[in-house]
This record gives structure tokens, C-alpha cells and sequence, in this order.
């Protein structure tokens, strides 16, 4: 096997961590807007909010394990992991709570994690993408580090439901 081939793998599923958290990312965007409505129950959600929410945490996962392979080996991981995930997490924050339904009540509005918190998350993500562009390898384990942190900040800003 060539050292250009397992680059190349991680590059690839790279891309597709970040295409799907970009789109779950754009689609709690979305619903921070307004769009969609909550049922009528509580616990009702937006058709299609637990298939992002599971996708999005299904890629933190899988770029978790990438950057730490990445870091492992010695080679870079693309620069926009842990920023993508961080905007997935702050769209997220922005959106209503379905425990709550049929009341918009937004996981931002006195949950379990504070806007600063949020904000902190984000901007440690933003750091970890500038040490992957400047340092790859110590990049790729900061990023494997903050997307296991994004994955936390997601699970209290969710409040455990």
C-alpha cells in the first residue's frame, strides 16, 4: 500500500463527514428559523429531526475516529471537521426543544448549557481548524479532541432528552 492511499481514505470520508454534518447543519439551521412545526404532543418533533440529529452524531463519531487515525499516523485531517460540527452544534442550540411541544421553547432558552458555553465550544473548533492548516498531525489530534467535546456540548445542550 502507498502512502498516498490511506491519505487519500482519510480525505475522502474527511468530505463526508463534513457534507453530512453541512446538511444536518443547514437543517437545524432550518428549523432555528422556523421552519417546520412541532406536534402536538410533547416529544413531537419536526419530520426528519431525529434522522439529522442521528446522522450528524454518527459523522462526529466517524471523524472522531478519522482524526485520531489521522493523528495516529502522522498525516493531516481537513481543516473543516471540527468547525462543521461546531455549526451543527450552534444551529442545534437555536432550535425548539420537542420535549416541550407544542410550546417553542428553544434548547437556548434556559437548558442545560449556556450560550457562552456554546460560544466556547465554537471557537476552540475554530482553533483546532487553524492548527490543522498549520500543524497537521497535532491538528488532527485537536480535532479528534474537539469533536468528541462538540458530541458532549450536543448532549447537554439537548438535555438528555
Amino acid at each position: 500500500m502507498k502512502k498516498e492511499e490511506p491519505t487519500r481514505t482519510i480525505g475522502v470520508v474527511s468530505w463526508l463527514v463534513v457534507a453530512v454534518l453541512s446538511g444536518a447543519a443547514a437543517f437545524e439551521l432550518a428549523l432555528a428559523l422556523g421552519a417546520g412545526s412541532l406536534g402536538p404532543e410533547p416529544g413531537d418533533g419536526v419530520p426528519g429531526e431525529r434522522v439529522a440529529a442521528i446522522a450528524a452524531v454518527c459523522a462526529i463519531v466517524v471523524g472522531v475516529v478519522v482524526a485520531a487515525v489521522a493523528a495516529w499516523r502522522g498525516y493531516g485531517v481537513l481543516p473543516l471537521l471540527a468547525p462543521t460540527a461546531a455549526a451543527f452544534l450552534v444551529a442545534f442550540f437555536f432550535t425548539y426543544d420537542r420535549y416541550f411541544a407544542p410550546y417553542e421553547r428553544r434548547y437556548s432558552d434556559g437548558g442545560a448549557a449556556s450560550l457562552s458555553a456554546i460560544l466556547v465550544v465554537a471557537g476552540f473548533a475554530a482553533g483546532a481548524r487553524v492548527l490543522a492548516q498549520v500543524k497537521p498531525r497535532v491538528g488532527s489530534a485537536a480535532t479528534a479532541l474537539m469533536l468528541v467535546v462538540v458530541l458532549l456540548a450536543f448532549i447537554v445542550a439537548g438535555g438528555g432528552h
